[in-house]
């Protein structure tokens, strides 16, 4: 097996080079077809996908996540998450905090946002290390609003009930 650099190196003219190229375009349409396969999986999947860089920039964003949020994908791609999942406090801190744990001990964080349409959602953000860096995070979303604007009715409904009640 030969180096990237020795490759770089190589007599290209030769047909230990020639073999060499050959063995790394296959090795990089590998690559790019397990790319798609996996991006096709978590696209299918009902729950919002957003993995960052050790530095805490957006390196990918699902199709479920960029609905859920109303964010167009290129456009967050390269944002630090937090403008993304732009939370006041106490939700912040509880984000923050949470980032602060070892992977084993994180929990799900409720956040509530509002998307670029004025819409408020709730989500269930778990957060995970990405096992092969644990400096880049994977954050998975989950869209609990509906869960949520249910319990706003019926808090509604039984306050309305109690005012009856006592009139």
């Amino acid at each position: 097996q030969k180096t990237a650099y020795e490759i770089y190196q190589c007599d290209w003219s030769s047909d230990v080079c020639s073999s060499d190229l050959t063995q790394l375009e296959h090795l990089n349409q590998e690559l790019t077809r397990r790319q798609n396969e996996l991006t096709t999986l978590l696209n299918q999947l009902d729950i919002g996908t957003l993995i960052t860089t050790p530095e805490g920039h957006i390196s990918f964003l699902s199709h479920i996540a960029s609905n859920m949020l109303n964010q167009d994908i290129d456009h967050v791609l390269g944002k630090p998450w937090e403008e993304v999942l732009s939370v006041q406090e106490p939700e912040q801190s509880d984000l923050y905090g949470m980032l602060q744990r070892r992977s084993a001990d994180r929990t799900k964080v409720t956040i509530s946002l509002e998307t670029s349409q004025k819409k408020r959602i709730w989500l269930d953000v778990d957060v995970k290390d990405d096992p092969q860096c644990t400096e880049r995070k994977l954050f998975f979303l989950y869209d609990t609003t509906e869960i949520h604007d249910l319990r706003r009715l019926l808090n509604q409904q039984a306050h309305f009930q109690a005012q009856i009640g006592r009139a």
